[in-house]
């Protein structure tokens, strides 16, 4: 009996993570009020169960620069992740969790730079606030 169970076990645990769906991977672009500003948002999981490796690319008239972190969900869609321009220049990203926690990136694009800043929550209050 013993026996039977243990050559089960690895295929019994194959199929149970070969089973887990993980969700729908987009490739998201947010523009600028008036359009000359362009935030694209793309991923690639690289195991079906690890983290998405999560590209985010500010686009301004004299170029882009890039980062990349590891966004702890299942999936990255429109849903969970949501753009908020306040001006031209400024927009805040907002990426939710899969608990519905969610932490901000603050994007500011100019004409020469861009900088990208993560809003820290502790207990869910901002950290400075």
């Amino acid at each position: 009996m013993k026996s039977i169970f243990r050559s089960l076990l690895p295929l019994l645990l194959l199929l149970a993570f070969t089973g887990c769906e993980s969700g729908p991977i987009e490739s998201l672009t947010f523009q600028s009020p008036d359009g000359d500003r362009t935030i694209k948002v793309t991923g690639k999981r690289n195991t079906s169960l690890g983290p998405i490796l999560t590209t985010v690319t500010l686009v301004v008239p004299k170029g882009e620069k890039s980062f990349t972190f590891q966004h702890q969900a299942g999936s990255l869609t429109s849903e969970n992740v949501k753009a908020e321009w306040e001006n031209n220049n400024n927009c805040k990203l907002t990426f939710t969790l899969d608990d519905g926690d969610s932490w901000e990136v603050e994007c500011y694009l100019l004409d020469d730079r861009v900088e990208a800043v993560k809003n820290f929550k502790i207990d869910g209050k901002g950290i400075f606030n």
